[in-house]
């Protein structure tokens, strides 16, 4: 299941640099969103796709994917595990099974403060424990990165003003991962309620 070159439009603009905090679960999927996967993924992807129709479709329509003309260049992870495969992840730029073509291999930094003083990093995904997200966030845009924050931002009300505060003086851009809410399924429960298609809606589980 090769993909032509051609078929992988390119984003305009500067190439956006970014580091990756926190590699596990959530942090392997902020980088598929990015168009990044494990060779081993893309490997069981091409097996399932030889049995089913569904698995055929999504391999080619993660492959044919716009390229967003962004670069993994660095990695942060207290396991070694997460890492490694982390480091796997962001070298493969062209959505290859092991033993395909890779690009360059991002850097590995053992400390979040290591890898936002980064030059080559514009900005940061943070996608630790909850409790590390405040101190990440407000340690990158001291350091003028963008960032991206995976949900919840703080525990406290208090953590909550003064990462507003940084970002704001810093002027950098700044998410915090409520995706969910972009999600074709939410944009039609909400056009449903506003419409009264199911009555006064008390309670959502």
């Amino acid at each position: 299941f090769p993909v032509p070159a051609a078929d992988m439009k390119k984003v305009d603009g500067q190439t956006l640099r970014i580091g990756v905090v926190g590699c596990g679960g959530r942090g392997g999927y902020l980088m598929k969103a990015l168009g990044f996967v494990h060779p081993d993924r893309i490997d069981d992807w091409v097996k399932k796709a030889k049995k089913e129709i569904f698995w055929a479709d999504y391999l080619k329509e993660f492959r044919n994917q716009e390229d967003l003309n962004i670069q993994i260049t660095a990695v942060c992870d207290v396991f070694d595990k997460n890492a490694e495969r982390a480091l796997k992840t962001g070298a493969n730029v062209y959505r290859n099974g092991e033993g395909g073509a890779m690009g360059a291999q991002p850097k590995r930094y053992l400390t979040y403060q290591e890898l936002v003083a980064a030059d080559d990093v514009d900005a940061v995904i943070v996608a630790t424990p909850d409790h590390l997200h405040v101190p990440i966030a407000i340690e990158a845009a001291k350091k003028g990165k963008h960032v991206y924050c995976e949900k919840p931002l703080s525990w406290t009300v208090d953590e909550t003003f003064e990462v507003r505060k940084v970002v704001k003086d810093s002027g950098i851009v700044f998410q915090l991962g409520h995706q969910g809410r972009q999600t074709e399924s939410y944009q039609v429960a909400k056009s449903i309620i506003s419409q009264n298609v199911i009555g006064k809606v008390s309670l959502i589980e």
